[in-house]
């Protein structure tokens, strides 16, 4: 049970600060509590954990306008923040975490200006189909967040600009460019903007969890600075990309994969995972169970069915057996 509602509010738009405090945050915080964590980047684009910081991103453009590239801790696909979204992000103990009931918040939020929300897919959250938020989530030591965007008033053309969708994404999705399937929230209630949006969270996660929210100060950088050298690393948000050999990668229900292969001597030296699968502890794992295996379909594809429990592992053993290595 939450016995304790704390709301912090970022006076930043830097991204690496806000990335460093919601770590800072999640070490900190303790069980029976929950983190409200309202904040918000300027110009600048975020990929997931395991993503390819090449191939996602349109780098000249990022270069060319100065816009921020970062990593996050969470899995999912790349966004494009500015001052016209707001970030939200739901911290606590794992005996509390529950998405549904987080994800109501933002309804409840919604709803008290009338707008017709709807939850979509394994993470959006939309109006008349069209999508406005999309969350991912990050687990640590029996602790969990959920955060999520928020589209009110954004430039939505900049998504193009500075994201690069997989051809497969926008084919599955039967559209032909990233703004065709998003809205801002001011669409539909014009006179809404990002404070009377953060005022209308608060109120509601009080109505959710029947408490009154405590304000906590914003951490200052040098209690983030172990965070903060993170996310400012370059091996941290360029990743690992070693020369490859041979490389599969298919779109499933769960998101998107690429498996790229260094062979060596006809075993497998390197293994490198790129998704957008909201499971990256998984997608982490598999790296582990097929390095040093023998480079052939047939092994690489009964390693990963000693984990056939799960569905991503399945997909993923079909997809390499279907190579025929």
């Amino acid at each position: 049970m939450i016995k304790r509602l704390i709301t912090v509010i970022s006076p930043e738009f830097r991204p690496k600060d806000n990335l460093a405090a919601e770590a800072f945050l999640l070490d900190e915080i303790q069980k029976g509590e929950m983190i409200l964590y309202l904040w918000q980047n300027d110009n600048t684009a975020v990929i997931g954990r395991n993503q390819n910081y090449y191939s996602e991103l349109k780098l000249m453009n990022i270069a060319r306008d100065h816009v921020s590239a970062v990593r996050r801790r969470s899995g999912g696909g790349a966004v494009y923040h500015d001052l016209g979204n707001l970030n939200y992000t739901f911290i606590t103990d794992d005996a509390n975490y529950d998405v549904r009931r987080q994800s109501n918040v933002i309804v409840k939020a919604l709803q008290k200006r009338s707008i017709p929300v709807e939850v979509s897919g394994r993470n959006d959250l939309t109006v008349n189909g069209k999508k406005f938020s999309g969350n991912a989530y990050y687990r640590h030591k029996g602790f969990s967040y959920h955060h999520g965007t928020l589209l009110i008033s954004s430039d939505l053309s900049k998504m193009g600009e500075y994201l690069n969708p997989g051809n497969e994404k926008m084919h599955s999705n039967g559209v032909k460019s990233v703004a065709a399937r998003v809205m801002n929230l001011n669409e539909i209630d014009p006179a809404l903007n990002v404070e009377i949006m953060k005022k209308l969270i608060i109120e509601a996660a009080q109505e959710e969890y029947g408490l009154t929210a405590e304000s906590r100060e914003y951490p200052d950088r040098s209690e983030t600075k172990k965070h903060y050298r993170l996310f400012d690393s370059d091996d941290w948000i360029k990743g690992e990309n070693p020369p490859f050999d041979t490389l599969c990668e298919s779109r499933f229900a769960w998101g998107g994969v690429r498996v790229e292969f260094k062979v060596d001597h006809g075993m497998v030296k390197d293994c490198t995972v790129w998704s957008d699968s909201m499971e990256p502890d998984l997608i982490d794992q598999i790296p582990v169970l097929l390095e040093g295996c023998e480079f052939s379909s047939e092994e690489l594809y009964e390693k990963l069915m000693s984990h056939a429990d799960n569905l991503i592992y399945r997909d993923i053993a079909a997809l390499i057996k279907e190579q025929g290595y």
